[in-house]
């Protein structure tokens, strides 16, 4: 009890302030304090599964928790508070309010999530704070109202559209795209073709997915070998790195695809491919220190010839084609 009112009380009335003076940090703040759910949460987490895509909460860096089924309230309220309150407090509130404009957007404009198999809530907000952070925003993220974070996911869901007209540049996009882990049309379906060509699996960063036994135990078109591979890319803890992994991805689909002849003897490391593209893009341009970075910041017509060139270069390497095969350099299709 304090002044003959128990806490709860005072967060019940401070809640109630903040809300009439919309200090919405505030509101959010002592919403999660006293544990409130969304209203009507529920069906919208329904209206994602529906469209075919999973949830996940919990703060960037700690554990996940997948909505993959219908929950109670109860259940949400639950796993929220439980998963993110620890680390963020806002956030436990934040992320409730995403998922809700996440299960609008998704049975008014579907095409928004277009390529997006896992809506990761935590990096949705983080994809906003970059956009802020892009357009020079100084108001952090949790002091904006539920209408301005509305129209947020929207703008960040929706960059195909104006990303071209705002001039971003190429890492700025990769960003964006790269903490929604957006992937191009069929790209789970191409990473299967790599892998078939892959007896010793794909490594990237310390993690592996080996040959065998997924695609023995899965198949091209199941759910579990696409969240695998999502799972694979969300250990990439940089958005713009996990991106250009993606663009790598296609591209060794692309270079296999058109060259039947060649398999991978060696674990495909996509972490020393992207190494080499950057050596050979240093090299052209003179610079002085050789960072991945520097891929990061061009063109995607830039940056695939440099990607494409260090997959030739290594399958064109001893021990990385096929024994029962050869492949002249001259014969290795890439366009």
């Amino acid at each position: 009890m304090v002044k003959d009112h128990t806490v709860e009380e005072h967060l019940q009335k401070a809640y109630h302030l903040c809300g009439s003076l919309r200090h919405w940090a505030a509101v959010r703040f002592t919403s999660s304090l006293l544990h409130h759910n969304v209203d009507s949460i529920s069906p919208f987490i329904t209206a994602v599964l529906v469209h075919g895509k999973q949830l996940t909460v919990g703060v960037i860096g700690q554990k996940e928790t997948v909505f993959d089924k219908p929950m109670t309230p109860a259940e949400i309220q639950s796993v929220v508070y439980s998963t993110i309150q620890p680390y963020d407090v806002i956030q436990a509130v934040l992320q409730q309010e995403i998922i809700l404009y996440c299960g609008r957007l998704i049975s008014t404009n579907p095409e928004l999530f277009r390529g997006i198999l896992k809506i990761r809530v935590g990096w949705v907000l983080e994809a906003i704070k970059y956009y802020l952070q892009i357009f020079g925003h100084t108001k952090k993220i949790e002091d904006h109202s539920p209408y301005e974070m509305r129209q947020l996911l929207f703008k960040v869901l929706s960059i195909k559209e104006w990303g071209p007209q705002e001039q971003l540049t190429p890492q700025q996009k990769r960003q964006l795209e790269g903490c929604l882990c957006r992937v191009p049309f069929s790209f789970y379906n191409q990473v299967w073709d790599v892998m078939m060509r892959t007896p010793q699996g794909i490594r990237i960063r310390g993690n592996v997915i080996p040959q065998q036994p997924t695609l023995s135990n899965m198949t091209k078109w199941e759910l579990s070998f696409s969240l695998l591979v999502e799972e694979m890319l969300n250990h990439i803890q940089q958005p713009e790195y996990r991106q250009l992994i993606v663009e790598l991805l296609t591209i060794v689909s692309t270079i296999l695809g058109r060259n039947p002849e060649l398999t991978f003897s060696q674990p495909l490391d996509l972490e020393q491919l992207v190494k080499d593209a950057a050596h050979m893009y240093a090299k052209d341009h003179s610079l002085k220190e050789e960072t991945i970075s520097s891929l990061m910041e061009i063109p995607y017509a830039r940056s695939a010839g440099y990607l494409a060139r260090a997959v030739v270069n290594t399958v064109l390497k001893g021990g990385q084609i096929s024994k029962d095969l050869e492949c002249e350099p001259d014969s290795c299709k890439i366009s």
